[in-house]
């Protein structure tokens, strides 16, 4: 990357937009970012999501604005990063002591929340559904928990726990129980769906993690809205997946805008 051609240019403030881009210190991207900004007079780095996974990637663009107070990766994962543990793997979270860190890094970060920066939108509203695992599904989850334990026990033993054949069995149950318990919940989501399409005009996005629950939602909430259409309404049903190729997934989002 030729940098000399914004020096002839006098550039002085370079704007960061999605600064979660530069998210590990050893990319060359990161590189190719630290050497242009290296001689700008000022660097504003902008993300409504400045870590989407892990606190640490926050640390390049407050590395950027203030090297002396954030010198070093280790020493900011140390310190600032919370850790949790995930079955017998330990894994990096957010920022630990919010309040704290806030108060830390107030000389060099402005951090507007989007009630006071878009008024007009209305507030999330978070709600819980509880549902009642049938006793087929039940069955399925304790062969599979039974499984596990019996081979983590076997590991145990034999003194390989924490080996890769082990974390690699763990891995693959915990998978396989999410999924009966995704599919499981399908009849109750299929029940939330038609209420709520027959209560009101407004958009539904529906988040799956399974192709099981995926094909089981899609087909489940196309039977509901045919019925639908056919006493009236027009209902579209859109879907979209990493199957799709970008250029698809950007039709999709843009006729699901135009709905």
């Amino acid at each position: 990357f030729d940098t000399e051609k914004f020096k002839k240019v006098g550039i002085k403030t370079i704007i960061l937009d999605e600064c979660q881009a530069i998210k590990n210190p050893d990319a060359t991207r990161t590189a190719e970012v630290r050497a242009l900004v290296r001689e700008i007079e000022t660097v504003i780095p902008t993300s409504g999501t400045p870590w989407k996974n892990r606190g640490s990637e926050f640390f390049v663009a407050l590395n950027m604005l203030d090297p002396k107070k954030f010198d070093s990766f280790e020493r900011f994962k140390r310190h600032w990063v919370d850790t949790y543990w995930e079955g017998f793997k330990e894994k990096e979270g957010g920022i630990r002591n919010p309040a704290k860190f806030k108060e830390h890094i107030k000389d060099i970060a402005l951090r507007k929340e989007r009630a006071e920066v878009m008024p007009e939108l209305p507030l999330v509203n978070r709600t819980k559904q509880y549902t009642v695992v049938d006793e087929t599904a039940r069955k399925q989850y304790n062969v599979v928990v039974k499984a596990l334990v019996d081979e983590v026990n076997k590991h145990i033993l034999d003194g390989t726990e924490g080996s890769f054949q082990m974390n690699a069995k763990v891995h693959q149950s915990l998978m396989t129980m999410r999924q009966i318990v995704g599919v499981a919940k399908v009849p109750s989501t299929l029940a939330y769906v038609e209420n709520f399409l027959d209560t009101t005009d407004r958009k539904l996005v529906i988040f799956v993690h399974h192709r099981a629950c995926a094909h089981a939602i899609h087909d489940g909430v196309q039977k509901i809205v045919a019925e639908m259409n056919g006493n009236g309404k027009n209902i579209q049903v859109l879907t979209l997946s990493a199957d799709h190729s970008s250029e698809k997934r950007n039709d999709i989002q843009t006729e699901f805008n135009k709905c």
